[in-house]
């Protein structure tokens, strides 16, 4: 199980990217999942032109999100939405990379304003590449953070059992996938009308 940790943010000192690394650190215990953390701030993209020679800057971040089975999608709020440099990444993606997987998003804000639009329009975005993005969602506000570090121990636990549901839901796609005997319908229930 591939998972990708995408993290929207640039800033030098980042809540969001403070975040995605202490929630790394926890999937470095989980038996059977590869972490690939990709972080816009270290590997800048060219902004979205749509040029073939545009395309092949962005050739290794398009390969990742093809082969990771689900993501993990981090973003601080601005104006009310994510960041700039997270939407220009997946301009250079397709649905063909994201299509059916499972998607995670996280929304990081200060001062008490909230996040909630950042999600909103996360879901879109990834929902238009479509990312099956599961219902559950975090915002998590700077208050929260102490010395570069998440300190509330409720939160942690919810992004983490976010991310378990991720993957959990990664899974078994895998499983249906490989064994499609295991879904199928018996006569009786193909012949159920509601």
């Amino acid at each position: 199980m591939r998972i990708a940790l995408v993290c929207g943010s640039v800033r030098e000192v980042s809540s969001t990217r403070s975040l995605l690394k202490q929630l790394e650190k926890f999937l470095d215990d989980v038996q059977e999942v590869k972490v690939d953390f990709f972080d816009l701030k270290e590997t800048p993209l060219p902004i979205f032109d749509g040029s073939l020679e545009n395309r092949k800057q962005a050739e290794s971040f398009v390969e990742r999100m093809n082969l990771a089975d689900c993501l993990i999608v981090a973003s601080p709020e601005y104006h009310n939405s994510f960041s700039g440099v997270l939407k220009n990444a997946f301009d250079f993606v397709s649905g063909e990379q994201i299509k059916g997987k499972p998607i995670g998003i996280i929304a990081t804000s200060g001062g008490g304003k909230g996040g909630i639009n950042c999600l909103n329009s996360m879901r879109t975005f990834l929902r238009g590449l479509y990312g099956m993005v599961l219902a559950e969602q975090i915002v998590v506000d700077g208050v929260f953070f102490e010395d570069g570090r998440c300190i509330n121990v409720d939160l942690l636990e919810k992004i983490n059992d976010l991310t378990n549901e991720v993957i959990d839901f990664a899974n078994m796609l895998q499983l249906r996938k490989n064994r499609p005997d295991l879904f199928e319908k018996t006569e009786q229930e193909n012949n159920i009308c509601i």
